[in-house]
């Protein structure tokens, strides 16, 4: 199926919660999922601008918590966390799904 998988969307809530601290591999988890954002976004709409590809939630997880190693932001109120919540209704799960950073 293409697009974005559960476990794409478990790595990126990952990232943020409980918190990645190794840059390298949040950018490696980002450069690994950005062909399926750009898949799944293909699939809702034929076109799609650089703003929607940066503001899709996946993609603000990573760089968020990018940012939070960088020494700023505050993700209390992202609303890109909020969506992940969305899918990821049971979590914390006491095991990830299949192939999910853990």
């Amino acid at each position: 199926m293409p697009g974005l998988t559960d476990r794409d969307w478990w790595n990126a809530r990952c990232a943020v919660d409980p918190g990645a601290c190794n840059s390298s591999g949040l950018i490696i988890s980002l450069a690994e999922v950005l062909p399926r954002v750009r898949e799944e976004m293909a699939l809702r709409q034929k076109l799609y601008s650089t703003d929607d590809l940066n503001r899709h939630p996946v993609i603000r997880l990573y760089l968020e918590q990018l940012f939070q190693l960088s020494g700023g932001g505050d993700l209390a109120f992202s609303d890109a966390y909020e969506e992940a919540k969305k899918y990821t209704p049971y979590w914390p799960l006491l095991t990830a799904p299949e192939g999910a950073h853990t």
